[in-house]
């Protein structure tokens, strides 16, 4: 016995003294001790070594503390500020709820788009009624014929929603047959319209064709084969759209007059009911900064004199002729060579007339602020930019019957488009733009059968 006493307490563990080692003895005597772990679990045994450790473990936990986070509210942050270092033992936020990733996409643009108040003008522009709305359906003998500078029209503009949507509403609402289309970059452009107005896919567009079925047409549209010239920083063509369940296109051609216009007048030819009628689309030289280039605009007008002498040479009087664009330059402009005459004298000793009246505004801004009531005749400060010139057998003399053909109804007007919460402003300020910084110009024609005419009461 005393000499495992003392082996036991040569060992290098200095806790296992001879009292425990005897302790060991009597408890082998009652269990069997054949491995150390059995040992170990010794209680007195347990003790010894645990205690020499300095520690006892104790294997029973108590309840934990529940800590309840709550995210900081969010703060203004001033660009520039250097970001607030993040203390790696603070606890980290919570995961977000268990959202689709394109879920998370779609909630982070609504809050971002919010926040530009693009919500709230939506909202505004969706549940206007007056969108929908249009005035009585015109008597299917009148036709309604209109220009419009689109203002550089890109392929990209045709594809923004806004840009389409707003284009397409202002052509349905004013119940357009004919539209003559200036500054277009791009002719494919003009055909993303046609495809807009014939299968709608933007909801408004849907929305006013549903709500005015008995309005809506069938549309098609052409450009010119080459450029006319060049607008800012682009190349240019002009486009025609029309309604061809109404209208019928016949022919065009680029009018071939090298060096006299800036860009070449795009002459057009349509059967209304069963009357020729040409159209011819200009976009005039602009006058520049202080009217610098008035002169050369003015000279663009008396090749435009010059083309009617040929039409009239060349045509039959059956056909009728217009010709509608944007002139830049008002048609009461004093001429710069002899401040005398007016620089459109020369349309009008040949009989033309202008459908909208001097210093009746065309441009949007001018035209939203009214701008053009009660100014002085050709007034440079509310010019009319885009007009229409009529050939004079569409004019009818006080008296007159008319028994056949087309006729100047006396109706021509600026159409405004509408603002739409898509486009943005000039100045990237709160608000909705308009597809164009020029207004549509539209005349009305009435057809007149001389069959029908003739037929007994």
């Amino acid at each position: 016995m005393g000499k495992r006493s003392g082996d036991l307490g040569d060992l290098k563990y200095p806790s296992f003294g001879e009292t425990l080692a005897h302790n060991i003895i009597i408890k082998r005597q009652n269990v069997q001790l054949k491995h150390f772990h059995d040992i170990w679990k010794l209680e007195a045994v347990e003790k010894v070594l645990l205690s020499d450790c300095g520690a006892i473990i104790d294997d029973h936990i108590g309840d934990e503390q529940v800590i309840n986070e709550q995210l900081p509210r969010p703060n203004s942050v001033t660009l520039g500020t250097p970001p607030i270092p993040v203390n790696a033992h603070l606890p980290s936020a919570p995961p977000l709820p268990q959202m689709a990733p394109a879920d998370h996409n779609v909630l982070e643009l609504f809050w971002v788009l919010n926040d530009m108040g693009l919500v709230e003008r939506w909202t505004k522009y969706v549940s206007d009624s007056d969108i929908l709305t249009t005035g009585d359906a015109l008597p299917s003998s009148t036709y309604r014929l209109a220009t419009w500078n689109l203002d550089r029209f890109t392929l990209a503009k045709a594809k923004h929603s806004g840009f389409r949507e707003a284009i397409c509403l202002t052509i349905l609402s004013n119940q357009f047959d004919l539209i003559a289309f200036q500054e277009v970059v791009e002719p494919e452009a003009i055909q993303l319209l046609v495809d807009e107005l014939n299968a709608p896919v933007l909801p408004m567009v849907k929305r006013w064709i549903a709500v005015n079925q008995t309005k809506y047409g069938s549309y098609t549209a052409f450009s010119s084969s080459d450029k006319t010239g060049r607008t800012f920083q682009a190349v240019e063509y002009s486009s025609m759209l029309y309604r061809s369940d109404r209208v019928q296109a016949i022919s065009s051609r680029l009018l071939s007059a090298s060096g006299k216009f800036s860009r070449l007048p795009f002459m057009t030819k349509f059967k209304l009911g069963s009357s020729i009628l040409m159209l011819t689309s200009v976009h005039l030289r602009a006058p520049g900064l202080e009217d610098t280039h008035l002169a050369k605009n003015a000279e663009e007008v008396a090749c435009l004199a010059d083309f009617v002498d040929a039409i009239k040479d060349t045509l039959s009087d059956k056909i009728y002729y217009v010709i509608l664009g944007d002139f830049n330059m008002d048609p009461g402009n004093k001429g710069e060579l002899n401040p005398k005459l007016l620089s459109f004298d020369a349309l009008r000793s040949r009989g033309l007339a202008n459908a909208l009246p001097t210093a009746c505004a065309t441009m949007a801004s001018a035209v939203e602020r009214g701008a053009g009531i009660g100014q002085r005749q050709g007034d440079s400060r509310v010019p009319c930019l885009d007009n229409v010139w009529l050939c004079p057998n569409l004019l009818t003399s006080e008296g007159e019957e008319v028994l056949e053909g087309l006729k100047f109804t006396g109706v021509c007007a600026v159409a405004t488009p509408p603002r739409h919460p898509l486009i943005p402003l000039l100045d990237f300020s709160d608000g909705c733009g308009c597809p164009s910084n020029h207004c549509p110009v539209y005349f009305d024609l009435a057809f007149h059968d001389a069959a029908q005419s003739t037929l007994p009461p």
